[in-house]
């Protein structure tokens, strides 16, 4: 006679609170760990835009040398400082016909660059004029032209000096032509307008209270800023790097080999 099998419940497997919590935890801290990595990497690949948009800018600096007798654009027409767009016009204007887009003058990592900012910031009405638009997106160029140096504004006595010529300038594989710029730091806009370390109280450093602490330029990626030289080449630079040569108390130039600003 065969006895007939016992049934028997199958048991149910499962994890106890103590498995998830540990669970979690792991999962926890390979985020922590994991985060900061993928945030690096973005930001790497802005700064890696960015050097890709500001080669563009120094591209369109070459062809507009090469149709205006290799003379430098001017940094603005009209009145120096003026923000009246009817009757002032600014650099990244007159290189807009040598590039394919305005994007170029912007860098990812600047949370400011947006059309919204732009007409906010410069008080430009939907239906405003091209060139009052332009203007807009001009003046808040990520690109800081060096243009002290290189097209410098018109004196007290109301005259006005003829931008540099590219023969004039000696070292052009180390002379700045522009870097990554910031109006309010780090919240951006950019400011299309560099002044070099040579004006020591723009260079007060950011314990200062107000002002520009370093000219207008801005290291958004790692510390650094994409610098731009005359030649075209285009590298990261440090603040250290941008001040050498120059005593930022005074403004002198103390090591002219090291100064990378002026044209000698």
């Amino acid at each position: 006679m065969r006895t007939p099998k016992l049934r028997t419940r199958a048991s149910k497997s499962g994890f106890t609170l103590i498995e998830i919590l540990v669970v979690i935890g792991i999962i926890a801290l390979l985020a922590a760990l994991l985060f900061p990595v993928f945030a690096r990497v973005r930001e790497k690949g802005r700064e890696v835009n960015c050097l890709s948009n500001f080669q563009q800018v120094a591209h369109a600096f070459s062809l507009y040398l090469q149709d205006y007798d290799e003379t430098m654009p001017p940094a603005q027409s009209g009145v120096y400082a003026s923000t009246d767009w009817k009757d002032s016009t600014l650099w990244p204007q007159v290189l807009a016909p040598f590039s394919k887009s305005w994007r170029i003058f912007s860098c990812l990592s600047d949370p400011s660059t947006t059309d919204a900012a732009y007409r906010l910031l410069r008080g430009v009405p939907a239906n405003a004029p091209s060139q009052q638009w332009e203007f807009a997106q001009a003046s808040f160029s990520d690109f800081g032209y060096n243009f002290l140096f290189l097209a410098p504004p018109p004196g007290s006595d109301g005259s006005r000096p003829e931008p540099t010529r590219l023969a004039g300038i000696q070292r052009p594989a180390t002379t700045i032509l522009g870097a990554e710029s910031s109006y309010d730091r780090q919240n951006g806009p950019g400011e299309c307008l560099l002044y070099a370390p040579t004006v020591y109280n723009y260079w007060q450093g950011e314990s200062a209270a107000s002002g520009p602490p370093y000219g207008y330029v801005w290291p958004r990626h790692f510390g650094q800023a994409t610098v731009t030289f005359v030649d075209s080449h285009c590298k990261a630079q440090t603040i250290d790097a941008l001040r050498a040569g120059i005593d930022p108390a005074t403004g002198q130039i103390v090591d002219p080999e090291k100064c990378l600003w002026d044209l000698k």
